[in-house]
This record gives structure tokens, C-alpha cells and sequence, in this order.
């Protein structure tokens, strides 16, 4: 796809996306009816028969066991990916054009969160759709929103499944912002 035509088609998106937003934000659209959560009342979180003490140490295993598991789902769901893509580390950060000690830092430290930029990196070069990079994303805290014009571009990618990062990063810098990979600060 030739460079300009891609820039037209990106500029019609983003006019579509933020007129389709403002739209649903003045008449009413701009939040969901959602549900309430339900809680469990609290003859549902106990059972009445246990003393005290059982109860507590019950309590302190699950928290120990939310409190280890809090970190790692990024790494975790990112490794799970490239095993169903059968695809290795060192294809991925190369392909993201990441440097290897930042993979090396995600694989080494569950705690370890990158930065949105490196995330959409790995999803770029790992070629996922947009619901695995949404995903990947929710995993590392991030999302993408039509509230950021960034965002909204990268979502267009995604969707027309562009993923050559050299293409993605002129795409960017043509409308402002930085390039994926390369830093390795991240």
C-alpha cells in the first residue's frame, strides 16, 4: 500500500472514529448501562463451622496466592502467545525490534511491567489481531482507547493488519508520534 493512500485512509478512520465518539457522547451513547456487581453476601464468603483461626490462615493462603500470581500475568499470557504462534524470543524482539535485555527483563522478572510502546512493539512483530493486542495490553494495564489519536491509529493498523514496523513508525512520525521499538528504555 503506497505511503500517501495509507495516510488518506488513516485521516478518513480517525475523522470516522472521533465524529462517531463526539456522537455517542452528546446523545447519550458516552456511557454504557452496565449492571451493578453482585457481592456475595457474608453467609456466602464463610463457612459458619470454622473457628476463627481456620478462617484467618484460609485467608492468609489465598492472599499469599493472589499477591504471587498479581505480577506475572503479562509474562505469562506474552509466553503462552508466542508458544501458540510457535514462535521463539529471539524471533519475537527482533521482529518488535526491541533489544534483547528488555525480553530478557520480562522473562527474568515476574514483575516487571514494559511500557505501552514496548507492548505494542512485541504485538507488531509478533502480528497479532487487534483482540490479542487488546489483551496483551489488559494484561500489562494498558488499553486502546478512541480518545487518543495514537491509539486510534494503531487500532486502524491492527484492524488492516499492517504490521511491517518500518511502515508503522514512518505512519507515526508522519502524524507526530514516537516510533515502536528501537528504544531500549523501555
Amino acid at each position: 500500500m503506497e505511503f500517501k493512500n495509507l495516510i488518506i485512509k488513516i485521516d478518513s478512520y480517525i475523522e470516522k472514529v472521533v465524529l462517531s465518539s463526539k456522537f455517542n457522547w452528546e446523545y447519550g451513547g458516552g456511557l454504557v448501562d452496565a449492571p451493578l456487581p453482585t457481592y456475595p453476601s457474608d453467609d456466602d464468603d464463610w463457612d459458619l463451622e470454622e473457628d476463627y483461626e481456620t478462617k484467618r490462615l484460609k485467608l492468609i493462603r489465598e492472599s499469599e496466592s493472589v499477591i504471587e500470581n498479581l505480577y506475572s500475568p503479562f509474562m505469562r499470557y506474552l509466553f503462552q502467545l508466542i508458544d501458540e504462534k510457535n514462535m521463539n524470543d529471539v524471533e519475537v524482539y527482533k521482529r518488535a525490534h526491541l533489544d534483547r535485555r528488555i525480553f530478557s527483563k520480562i522473562r527474568s522478572n515476574k514483575k516487571y511491567i514494559p511500557k505501552k510502546r514496548t507492548v505494542l512493539a512485541i504485538a507488531f512483530g509478533m502480528k497479532l489481531d487487534i483482540s490479542e493486542t487488546n489483551n496483551l495490553l489488559c494484561q500489562a494495564g494498558y488499553e486502546l482507547t478512541h480518545s487518543r489519536e495514537e491509539d486510534i491509529i494503531i487500532s486502524y493498523l491492527l484492524e488492516n493488519e499492517i504490521y511491517d514496523l518500518y511502515l508503522i513508525n514512518d505512519v507515526l512520525n508522519y502524524y507526530g508520534f514516537k516510533s515502536l521499538g528501537y528504544d531500549t528504555s523501555t
